[in-house]
């Protein structure tokens, strides 16, 4: 979580937050100016002329003002949709997961999934490979808030791909995101994701045949059977 002033105005409800603070206080000082200018109006020597300029600018900045705030309202309603989503999506993932662990629970119960992940892979593989998902899934919602930025992403995958599950999902698991169509964000996750496996796996892709294409060596995963 980040804190202070500066964590403040990178997030986007931080921004609105301050937005709407400050708005509110342009406001109540519109609102007090025709007060201010009856009290004016009353001192002897007032120059009426002045008095007209300054209340038609401030007649200019409430209208300015009341088109921020329903911009303002509009961002507010965005984001709550936004938030909408993300929270069906979670409840969509719990749901995914609390399936898989009945299936983990009761191994005959894979077989209901079909082939989710090479035949080769035992019992433990195919557990850690679900688990990965999920940690996959969480970079993922937390990048689509702007929560979890590009540099933090690339540490985080970048120690993922030094062990062997994380190397086995992303085989498996990688060609499927990319096809994905999914938003901008999407898209730009699993390219930073895939950046990251490439650079993982490139000194094994470096020992491939010459006259192949590395990124098209297979990884070899799971263990298998004799």
């Amino acid at each position: 979580m980040r804190l202070g002033l500066r964590g403040t105005f990178r997030s986007p409800y931080g921004r609105v937050a301050v937005a709407v603070l400050l708005s509110t206080a342009t406001m109540v000082l519109l609102l007090a100016t025709p007060f201010a200018l009856s009290y004016l109006g009353d001192m002897p020597n007032t120059d009426w002329a002045r008095m007209s300029d300054v209340a038609e600018t401030f007649g200019a900045i409430a209208t300015l003002i009341g088109a921020l705030t329903l911009g303002g309202v509009a961002v507010s309603l965005m984001m709550q949709a936004r938030d909408n989503k993300l929270n069906r999506e979670q409840t969509r993932r719990s749901f995914h997961l609390n399936l898989y662990a009945m299936a983990f629970d009761d191994p005959s119960l894979l077989e209901c999934w079909g082939e989710v992940v090479p035949p080769s892979y035992s019992h433990d593989e195919h557990r850690q490979h679900v688990y990965v998902n999920q940690i996959v899934s969480f970079w993922s919602m937390l990048h689509k808030v702007d929560e979890l930025p590009e540099d933090e992403l690339r540490q985080l995958t970048a120690a993922l791909f030094k062990r062997d599950p994380g190397r086995r999902y992303w085989h498996v698991a990688g060609p499927y995101r990319r096809a994905l169509r999914g938003s901008r964000r999407t898209r730009e996750f699993v390219a930073i994701v895939d950046d990251e496996y490439r650079k993982a796996t490139a000194n094994t892709e470096s020992a491939a045949a010459p006259g192949t294409d590395p990124a098209e060596q297979p990884l070899q995963v799971g263990r298998h059977k004799s």
